[in-house]
Order: C-alpha cells, then structure tokens, then sequence
C-alpha cells in the first residue's frame, strides 16, 4: 500500500501526524459525521507555522457514543489546517486505519501505537512545494520529492529514494 502526502503550501508544511493526532485527540471531536471529523491540536505548534494544527479526518464508518467520543470507523485521509492560515496546507491519502484504534492509542499518549498505525501500514509517496516542507519518512521504502525550499526528512529506518 502506497501513502501519498501532498503539501499544497508555498509557504512550507510539516507532516508530524503522531504529535498532531495524540495532542489533538485530547480535546473533543468537532464537526462530526460518518464520514469526517476534526481535531483542534492546542498543545503542538507546527515547526513551519506558530499556529496550532486541525487535523481533517476523512473516512468511512465513523460512529461516536454519547459523549462525541469516537467508537469505530476507518481513517482514509488526513488533511492539516494550520489556524493560522485557515486552508489545508497538507493532504495524506491513501490510508486505511482504524479510527478507534487510533484514537484509543493517542488518548493513552501511547506515542509508539499511533506511530505504528500511521506509519507502519504503507510505503510513502511524499510531494513537497516550493516551501521549507518536513517529512517524518516512514519505515518502509518512501519516495521523497521535497520541490524547492529547505526541506528536513526525518529517520524511521526505511528505505527512502530522494529526488
């Protein structure tokens, strides 16, 4: 399975999903449907923005109880919304995660679970823009066009093809 991740900044992005999803998982879900929900990440700064985060899920079978807290679906897509700038500047697809999974791992600050479900599921296809972009990498063989800008590709011991 290929992950893409598509950076639609000029102005940069980064791509720490693990911080984002754990911190974001900490304040309650907003806008939620079967198909889409947001977190409002008040604890991390991006590295690029000194605004807080909105992470977009989008998927399929979201179901919550209650209390808004989530209980099954699947994670497809991520999409990151500095609020500083108020427009998706980072676009993950490709994915097939498991919602309660995940948010069950972040709400225990269990750091290395969310790590494995976001990054151990697939290869990635990164795509930068002409910013300064961060990529994480993953753990299996990623490819990494990072465009023009200073861009910073992080280690998870894959085997990652730059160009």
């Amino acid at each position: 399975m290929t992950i893409n991740v598509t950076i639609s900044s000029s102005v940069g992005s980064d791509c720490n999903l693990t911080a984002f999803c754990t911190n974001g998982f900490a304040n309650p879900i907003a806008a939620s449907s079967a198909t889409q929900f947001t977190l409002h990440d008040t604890t991390t700064t991006d590295n690029i923005f000194s605004a807080h985060i909105d992470l977009i899920i989008c998927g399929t079978g979201f179901t919550y109880d209650i209390s808004g807290a989530l209980t099954a679906g699947t994670i497809t897509e991520i999409q990151l919304k500095p609020t500083e700038v108020g427009s998706v500047v980072s676009t993950i697809t490709g994915l097939s995660v498991d919602a309660a999974a995940l948010a069950a791992a972040a709400l225990a600050s269990d750091t290395s679970t969310v790590d494995a479900l976001l990054f151990g599921a697939g290869s990635f296809n990164y795509t930068g823009d002409v910013g300064p972009d961060i990529f994480p990498g993953g753990i299996k063989n990623d490819v990494m066009n990072g465009g023009a800008g200073k861009d910073t590709i992080g280690d998870r011991r894959g085997n990652a093809t730059i160009t």
